[in-house]
């Protein structure tokens, strides 16, 4: 079943709350944007916050230290997503899977699929960005798209989420790709209906 994630950046903890009280009950998950100032050039939750609805949680991790913030914070979400590119990152997938959390393993544009074809066999999903990390509103890089094609070859049972620049005319695509996954930021952060939106989006999966 194709899912519709909302992804969330927020500066404090009335942030988080407005966003995540506009998407829920329309969306089917909720994406955490964790971005310490250094891994990626901007700040996202990066305080001690606090999921206050009831809400199915995965945590991306834009993070130099996964290990430090699953260590303080992996009660707080169901999955946890860590990239490749982070330090330790081994070490993370361990210590999550050892917290009892859905772990995913996420990939930067640059990064090719051979980086991570030895990890496919210990995760349960892949996040294959397609805007440079960050910020809301990046441009949709179709040729990331080509990664989830090459993941779907080597093991067609794993997930695939596709994160960033994620609209009403690039969702088709990530679908014809094979993704299984979408990570909707800005489309939905400024939406006026996202009630109708999300349906709209819906549309494009069937």
């Amino acid at each position: 079943m194709k899912k519709i994630i909302g992804a969330i950046i927020a500066k404090n903890q009335d942030e988080l709350d407005k966003l995540i009280s506009k998407e829920k009950g329309y969306v089917d998950g909720i994406q955490l944007d964790i971005i310490d100032g250094k891994f990626a050039d901007n700040e996202s939750l990066n305080f001690d916050f606090l999921i206050k609805d009831n809400v199915s949680t995965e945590a991306h991790l834009m993070v130099e230290d996964p290990v430090s913030w699953i260590k303080k914070n992996s009660d707080k979400v169901e999955t946890v997503i860590i990239h490749y590119e982070s330090n330790y990152f081994g070490n993370a997938l361990k210590l999550a899977r050892r917290k009892g959390k859905k772990v995913g393993l996420a990939l930067k544009i640059s990064t090719p699929v051979d980086k991570i074809r030895d990890y496919l066999e210990r995760v349960d999903q892949v996040l294959i960005m397609s805007v440079e990390l960050g910020f809301y509103g990046g441009r949709f890089v179709p040729e990331a798209l080509e990664k989830v094609k090459e993941i779907k070859r080597i093991n067609p049972e794993l997930k695939v989420e596709v994160d960033g620049g994620i609209n009403d005319k690039t969702i088709r695509m990530a679908a014809e790709a094979g993704a299984d996954l979408f990570v909707v930021g800005s489309y939905l952060a400024n939406s006026k209906n996202v009630k109708d939106d999300v349906k709209n989006l819906r549309k494009h999966l069937k």
